[in-house]
């Protein structure tokens, strides 16, 4: 349980770094906070997220999307 405590840290840290960014994060196609994705991260049973960035022509990242996308293999 403690790398799992250690991970959703890091994770929170780098999802509250891209909003220092400026950067948009949602979930579903709806505008969430950093605290939100850990939290659904945490309290899901099966399944994961995908990211997908939205850049802007220079390659920075403007939007950040998390999409459910079910269970994977090594989850089944």
């Amino acid at each position: 349980m403690r790398s799992d405590a250690n991970d959703l840290d890091e994770f929170l840290k780098e999802l509250i770094g891209y909003e220092r960014q400026g950067v948009y994060i949602y979930m579903e196609d709806t505008p969430t906070s950093a605290f939100d994705v850990v939290e659904a991260h945490m309290v899901k049973e099966k399944g994961s997220y995908m990211r997908e960035y939205i850049l802007d022509e220079s390659g920075k990242i403007l939007e950040l999307y998390f999409h459910y996308v079910g269970k994977c293999e090594h989850e089944v």
